[in-house]
């Protein structure tokens, strides 16, 4: 029998101090169907999802992120981009560092996977997306507690989930809707717990947590910080948190490479560490208005006190960021959403 999984992953919601990655990742490797391996279930990202859905305090939703982070920095590092994206509705399109955008699959695909898995009539999941207003909500409803069609002992892990969903929305040419919901459908049919809810949603690029991707970034920070300073309690930890945490968006704000930014956290150091693998380079954007945000005018004089600096009109019409390295010759264009648009303008 398995064991009660939304209980075994309630343990995140414990006070920092009190969590124990360690204990929870020997429960969680022990299960019935559990994954044989390295990595975790994506039962365990489903049931941290729904937890901070089901809250509205941000530190809250902080406080369950940071401790996810933390079992995953522990255990399962290569977990981390991929729970990173998914929780914070990035899909990346290929394997390139400027492709993490959001965006997801249609709908339509997958109302015709869930309605497959589930066995059920259109009609039928109609009525349910009306009555809840969210395809992850209907797919829930009709899969919940349904009986396994395939594996009885397989579970989906984190990482597989992300694999796939990068996949099919890759899928192209003759057949790829078709492709694209055997493989979808195949999936539901593993689904145990939550996790049909949040497949849907992740699918659809949509968790609905109320969790964007700078407060699942600082989650991370936040766990880098536990991690590094075990000692440590109260203010003093809370004093090395906030350190970690600004670092890690000024990086970002200068250096809009997700993958490596999160890799950086990873390998650990600390924030000066941080600060040196992610610093701005040619080739890599910018987040635009966003590298060093300001609360008005006065905020902004007061920062460049001292400082020669240069102010522009904005005009309307299409952004773009380019980028010239003289070392090699290139050049490279941005849009405002950070997608490489170079071949856009070959003038």
């Amino acid at each position: 029998m398995e064991m009660d999984e939304t209980s075994l992953f309630e343990k995140v919601k414990l006070p920092i101090a009190e969590f124990n990655s360690n204990a929870l990742a020997s429960l969680v490797k022990n299960q019935e169907g559990g994954i044989k391996g390295p990595g975790f279930p994506f039962s365990y990202l489903a049931s941290v999802l729904q937890f901070v859905s089901e809250d509205t305090k941000r530190t809250v939703k902080e406080n369950i992120l940071c401790n996810f982070f933390r079992s995953l920095l522990e255990l399962s590092p290569n977990d981390i981009a991929a729970s990173v994206n998914l929780a914070s509705n990035r899909l990346p399109k290929d394997s390139s560092v400027n492709s993490s955008n959001e965006g997801g699959l249609g709908g339509g695909t997958i109302s015709k996977a869930v309605r497959e898995a589930a066995g059920c009539a259109p009609d039928r999941l109609r009525q349910l997306y009306r009555e809840t207003g969210d395809l992850g909500d209907a797919a829930q409803a009709l899969l919940h507690g349904q009986r396994r069609l395939l594996a009885a002992k397989k579970s989906l892990s984190i990482q597989e989930v992300y694999t796939a969903i990068r996949e099919i929305n890759k899928e192209k040419g003759i057949g790829c809707e078709e492709r694209k919901r055997k493989r979808i459908v195949k999936m539901l049919r593993i689904c145990r717990g939550c996790e049909p809810r949040f497949l849907t949603r992740c699918l659809l690029a949509h968790v609905r947590t109320g969790a964007t991707f700078t407060s699942v970034l600082d989650a991370l920070a936040a766990a880098a910080a536990v991690l590094e300073h075990p000692g440590l309690n109260g203010t003093k930890l809370k004093f090395q948190i906030k350190g970690y945490q600004e670092a890690t968006r000024e990086v970002h704000a200068a250096f809009a490479d997700p993958g490596a930014v999160i890799a950086a956290l990873i390998a650990g150091g600390g924030p000066s560490a941080l600060r040196s693998h992610c610093q701005m380079r040619v080739g890599t954007p910018v987040r635009p208005m966003l590298a060093k945000p300001c609360s008005g005018v006065e905020d902004m004089i007061q920062k460049m006190k001292g400082k020669v600096f240069s102010c522009e009109y904005k005009y309307d019409g299409q952004r773009c960021q380019i980028h010239i390295s003289e070392e090699t010759e290139t050049s490279s264009m941005f849009s405002r959403h950070l997608d490489i648009m170079t071949g856009k303008y070959p003038d």
